[in-house]
C-alpha cells in the first residue's frame, strides 16, 4: 500500500499527511477506498490487534530519532514501509502467541523491567526516575511501554518454540523470524566534541522560538490523567 501511494499521484498528499502525523487517516479513510474493518483512527488491523495512527506515528518518530533522518527522507527511501512492516509483524506474532496460550504474567514483566532499568539506576537516580526518562525519550505512556515488553517476551517464547520443536519451517516464516530477530541498521557517524564548537553570537529570542516550534514534538510528553 505504501509503495503504491509513494509512486502514484497521491504521493505528495500522503507525505504531507505523514509529516503531520495523520497516517491513519490517509490509509483508512481516503474516500473510503481502503476501509476493510479498519476505523479512521487505525493504520492496520491484524485479527484482534490494531495499530492506531497515534501508535504508528510515535513508532515512526522513535525510529527516525534513532537513525537521525527526516520524515521526508525516510519516506522517499521506503523506511516508513519497514517501520509499518515491523509493527505489523510484531503484532502478528503476538496474536499467534496468544492463540497458543502464551501469557506473560506481571511478575515476569516486573523482572524484565527491573533488568532493563538496573544499568540506569544510580545513587542520584531511582528506578522510577529512570523509567520516566525512558517514557519521555520514547514519547510513550507506561501502559504502552509495558505492552511492548509483554509482546516482546511472548514473541520470543513463540519463536524459540518454533525453532526448537519444528522439523520443518516454511521459508516465509523463517524469513519473517530472521528479520524480526536480526533487523539492523548501518550508519556513519561524525563525533564533534563540545569543546571544539565555539559560538560567536547568542541566539535571539526569535531564533530560539523558531527552533522550538520546528521541534515541538520532541519536547512533548504523553497526556496523563490521575484517577
Amino acid at each position: 500500500m505504501l509503495r503504491l501511494m509513494r509512486s502514484g499521484f497521491l504521493s505528495k498528499f500522503f507525505m504531507a499527511v505523514l509529516v503531520l502525523g495523520g497516517l491513519g487517516l490517509a490509509l483508512s479513510d481516503m474516500g473510503g477506498s481502503f476501509r476493510s474493518g479498519i476505523s479512521s483512527t487505525d493504520v492496520a488491523k491484524m485479527g484482534g490487534e490494531k495499530i492506531s495512527s497515534q501508535e504508528f506515528h510515535r513508532a515512526v518518530q522513535r525510529a527516525l530519532g534513532r537513525i537521525g533522518i527526516s520524515a521526508e527522507e525516510a519516506y522517499e527511501k521506503g523506511f516508513i514501509d519497514n517501520v509499518l512492516n515491523s509493527e505489523i509483524r510484531t503484532r502478528v506474532f503476538y496474536q499467534a502467541a496468544k492463540d497458543y496460550g502464551i501469557e506473560i504474567n506481571d511478575e515476569v514483566i516486573i523482572d524484565k523491567l527491573g533488568e532493563m532499568l538496573k544499568p540506569m539506576v544510580t545513587e542520584e537516580k531511582t528506578a522510577t526516575q529512570a523509567l520516566e526518562e525512558i517514557l519521555y525519550s520514547q514519547g510513550i505512556t507506561k501502559e504502552e511501554f509495558i505492552k511492548m515488553i509483554k509482546m516482546e517476551l511472548a514473541n520470543n517464547i513463540l519463536i524459540k518454540s518454533i525453532i526448537s520443536n519444528a522439523n520443518y519451517t516454511p521459508d516465509i516464516i523463517t524469513k519473517d523470524i530472521y528479520q524480526y530477530k536480526n533487523e539492523t541498521r548501518d550508519f556513519d557517524a561524525i563525533i564533534i566534541e563540545n569543546s571544539s564548537v565555539k559560538i560567536e553570537t547568542k541566539a535571539t529570542e526569535s531564533e530560539l522560538k523558531n527552533f522550538y516550534e520546528a521541534r515541538k514534538e520532541q519536547y512533548s510528553v504523553p497526556e496523563k490523567r490521575d484517577i
